[in-house]
């Protein structure tokens, strides 16, 4: 399973911001239940780390919101 390290990096390769469904198909593609990868993306939202917002039709968008996260 994927570290909040390696999701993070993920979503910053692709622009800040990327539909759940992308991070699921990236981190854990031949698993149906994703409670793991949910759990992950759960602490990086309670650290304040990312964001989601509902898109169209049911999408989940998760996007980094701690721009120190950019700083090298």
């Amino acid at each position: 399973m994927a570290s909040q390290e390696e999701i993070l990096a993920f979503i910053s390769d692709n622009n800040g911001a990327v539909p759940y469904k992308t991070i699921k198909n990236k981190f854990s593609p031949s698993y149906n239940g994703s409670s793991s990868l949910s759990n992950r993306l759960r602490q990086l939202h309670k650290k304040k780390m990312v964001s989601k917002v509902n898109g169209a039709h049911g999408e989940i968008l998760y996007f980094i919101c701690d721009l120190k996260f950019f700083e090298s």
